[in-house]
């Protein structure tokens, strides 16, 4: 029997894939990077493309047939099928398991980003050695994933760890389409309540600005801090994490908002996780690359 010597992962966003060939240790042999389809034919014309230059790539290395193809989605996902994936409805109702089996002969799982990212993170990242860990993805959107006893959590629907619909907000009138926590402090959601200051502001400019002591600025760097704190207590209570982590763009300002999210986790959160360690993500945009990568050995 050929052993395994190479797995294809792909992480696929509502703008951007990112796929690569690495080895079962996570040395990358080749990445790449592309614009999202929006169709449904468009993106399985891409996914045959990157499939089919990897494993030829695989060949001309000496690595024989990629032993399988994990792939990450930004949404709710089987280990086959596409169920729902907003930014890319076409996609809905996918079996790719099924696709993959007949056009390229080679299985491939599927699993949502937010999981894969803290697969990445636990095998080559912050998170090597760790058994139990929160993650929490703060970009465009929110998202993260939930490890306990070494295993990602998927859960019924494979939506495990979908941080952004956390509400501590009890008299918000709520939004079907979009969860309280992504509303307040993702990227989208920062830069929206930035711009709604009595001086508007990207939010880049509002961190700037919150350094140089402008109050304003200073009070919804507080705000943004204290609602993630808030959701570490919440959360860190009733897993009882090893650690945090904190990706996605967001993170770069983690230690501007600290601060804040102690205050928030001394508060809310129960007494055995108010020290709870928390750290941002080494593997940025690669964590749930990497993560799919990791799915394709398992």
């Amino acid at each position: 029997m050929e052993l395994c010597r190479s797995g294809i992962g792909i992480d696929i966003g509502g703008t951007k894939i990112l796929a690569a060939l690495a080895t079962e240790r996570g040395d990358i042999v080749e990445v790449i990077k592309f614009d999202t389809a929006k169709t449904r034919s468009g993106l399985l014309s891409q996914l045959d493309d990157v499939v089919g230059r990897f494993t030829e790539l695989a060949f001309k290395r000496g690595l024989g047939t990629p032993c399988g193809i994990g792939i990450g989605f930004p949404g709710k996902v089987s280990e086959q099928i596409v169920n729902w994936v907003p930014n890319l409805p076409e996609l809905n109702g996918l079996d790719l398991g099924a696709y993959a089996d007949e056009r390229w002969a080679i299985p491939a799982r599927l699993q949502n980003d937010g999981q894969l990212a803290l697969y990445g993170e636990q095998w080559l990242g912050a998170a090597q050695r760790c058994q139990h860990v929160l993650m929490f993805t703060l970009g465009t959107g929110i998202g993260g994933g939930i490890m306990v006893d070494g295993k990602v959590l998927r859960g019924l629907h494979g939506t495990a760890g979908s941080m952004g619909w956390l509400t501590m907000d009890m008299n918000d009138a709520g939004d079907p389409e979009q969860g309280w926590m992504e509303r307040m402090v993702s990227g989208t959601g920062i830069n929206r309540r930035a711009s709604m200051l009595s001086t508007p502001m990207s939010s880049r400019e509002l961190f700037d600005k919150a350094s140089a002591g402008d109050a304003e600025a200073m009070e919804l760097v507080h705000q943004i801090g204290y609602c993630i704190g808030g959701a570490v207590a919440n959360l860190a209570s009733v897993f009882d994490p090893e650690l945090v982590l904190i990706g996605g763009g967001v993170s770069s300002q983690l230690d501007r908002m600290m601060p804040s999210i102690r205050n928030a986790i001394q508060r809310y959160g129960s007494p055995s996780t108010r020290d709870v360690p928390i750290a941002a993500a080494k593997l940025l945009e690669k964590a749930g690359l990497l993560g799919a990568v990791k799915l394709a050995f398992l």
